[in-house]
C-alpha cells in the first residue's frame, strides 16, 4: 500500500469476490498501521451494482434478451429427468455459455466474477414453476 493507504478496490473485491468481511480487513490493515480507501471502495461498490442491474430485471432475476432466447432454444432442449433422482452429481456437456456483462455467446471465460447463463444436456435441478422455488446447485468443470 502506498503511503499507508489499502485500496478500496482491493478491499471490495475481497468481500465481493471471496466474501471476506470488510471489519475484518479493517483490523488487519490498522494492526498494519494502514487506512482503508472507503471512498474508491464505495465507488467500486457502485460500479458492482450498476453492473448487476444492467444484466437483472426489475424483479431482480437475470433476464436474456430475444436473440438470445432463441439462439439457446436452436441449442436444443435441456434433459431433466434425472431431477427425479437421489444422486446428487451428474455429468453434463455445456452446449451455450452467454456472457451477461457482454451481451455475447462465448466459449470459455476468463473473468471470475462473470456473470453467465450456462446451458447443459442434462441438469437434476427443479426450474421455478407454478409456485415452487428453484433448486441451486454448483457446476464444475472437468479437470484438463
Amino acid at each position: 500500500a502506498e503511503s499507508g493507504v489499502l485500496a478500496g478496490a482491493i478491499v471490495f473485491k475481497l468481500f465481493d469476490t471471496y466474501g471476506f468481511p470488510t471489519d475484518l480487513t479493517q483490523l488487519m490493515a490498522e494492526e498494519k498501521g494502514l487506512r482503508i480507501d472507503w471512498d474508491e471502495y464505495k465507488a467500486c461498490q457502485a460500479e458492482a451494482v450498476a453492473r448487476s442491474s444492467a444484466v437483472k430485471g426489475e424483479d431482480g432475476k437475470f433476464k436474456l434478451d430475444t436473440e438470445a432466447m432463441d439462439r439457446f432454444s436452436q441449442m436444443g432442449a435441456t434433459a431433466d429427468a434425472a431431477k427425479y433422482s437421489d444422486d446428487a452429481e451428474l455429468g453434463a456437456t455445456v452446449r451455450g455459455l452467454y456472457n451477461y456483462t457482454t451481451k455475447t455467446f462465448v466459449t470459455s471465460v476468463s473473468e471470475p466474477d462473470a456473470v453467465l447463463a450456462v446451458l447443459v444436456d442434462q441438469t437434476n435441478m427443479y426450474a421455478e414453476q407454478g409456485g415452487q422455488i428453484f433448486d441451486t446447485g454448483v457446476m464444475r468443470a472437468a479437470p484438463g
